[in-house]
C-alpha cells in the first residue's frame, strides 16, 4: 500500500517492532493468525471521503490480485 500513498500497519503504534499480535486483538477473541491478519489505519479529522476511497480501490485491487495469484475465484 506504501507504494499508493497509504500507510497503514499490521501492529499496534505502540508495539511496531513487535512481531508478537496486539494483546488488545487477543483480548477481543481473536486467534494469532486473525490478530497478525489485520491491518491499522490511521485518520484524522482532515481525512477525506475521497481519500478513504482509493484506500478502498487499492485494497479490492489487491486482494482481487491476491485471490488471483492463489487461485480462488471471486
Amino acid at each position: 500500500m506504501n507504494l499508493n500513498g497509504i500507510y497503514a500497519s499490521s501492529g499496534s503504534a505502540c508495539n511496531s517492532n513487535s512481531l508478537e499480535p496486539s494483546h488488545v486483538l487477543k483480548e477481543i477473541g481473536l486467534s494469532d493468525v486473525e490478530a497478525n491478519s489485520c491491518v491499522r489505519f490511521t485518520l484524522s479529522n482532515e481525512t477525506t471521503v475521497e481519500e478513504l476511497e482509493e484506500v478502498f480501490s487499492v485494497i479490492e485491487r489487491f486482494v482481487t490480485r491476491q485471490n488471483k495469484y492463489l487461485g480462488k475465484g471471486e
